[in-house]
């Protein structure tokens, strides 16, 4: 299902982040650049254009991401309602769940299906993506072929303003299969 929607969340929908909390409890902190060089060890390789600038903020069960567009892709702001840089960075942020989890080798994931996408407005410059982790079930996560996140996308101030549910990946056994 694909929603594109102006108005922001409804009550229903609605659901307001506390993102300054969240840095404040993260255990870890690292740059977004430091993501796409463990991505470039498994030949997965961004581009200036496709590259998103920012923080993580890795918690006990959540990763937070502050994601900024570069100066070359601001300049195509206006040419896409969600700039493809967020949607790109933000689906690799659970390889760092899978890193940080995950005991054996590094193995690249690709995208199969989204059951829900929804957008309540044009995503601007910057945006949180935030990321839910389920603490039962990351023991056997890395093992899995397959995994499912949701990805959730808050503005500045903590509101909801889209989000990807039921994001599936696979695991790809050797590069050479893609």
């Amino acid at each position: 299902i694909v929603e594109i929607n102006n108005d922001l969340a409804s009550k229903d929908d609605l659901n307001k982040l506390d993102i300054n909390d969240l840095k404040g409890k993260a255990l870890k902190k690292i740059a977004m650049e430091d993501l796409y060089v463990n991505v470039r060890k498994i030949d997965i390789v961004h581009k200036v254009f496709m590259k998103a600038l920012g923080q993580i903020y890795i918690g006990r069960d959540y990763i937070l991401a502050k994601l900024e567009l570069s100066e070359l892709a601001k300049k195509f702001i206006n040419h896409f309602y969600i700039h493809p840089v967020f949607l790109d960075s933000s689906t690799l942020l659970p390889f760092l769940g899978l890193e940080k989890f995950q005991k054996g080798e590094r193995k690249a994931y690709i995208p199969l299906s989204i059951n829900k996408f929804k957008a309540y407005k044009h995503f601007g410059k910057e945006v949180y993506a935030y990321l839910k982790l389920n603490p039962n079930d990351l023991e056997h996560y890395g093992n899995r072929d397959i995994y499912v996140n949701d990805i959730e996308y808050y503005d500045n101030e903590g509101i909801l303003i889209g989000y990807i549910y039921g994001l599936s990946a696979k695991k790809i056994r050797s590069l050479e299969l893609i």
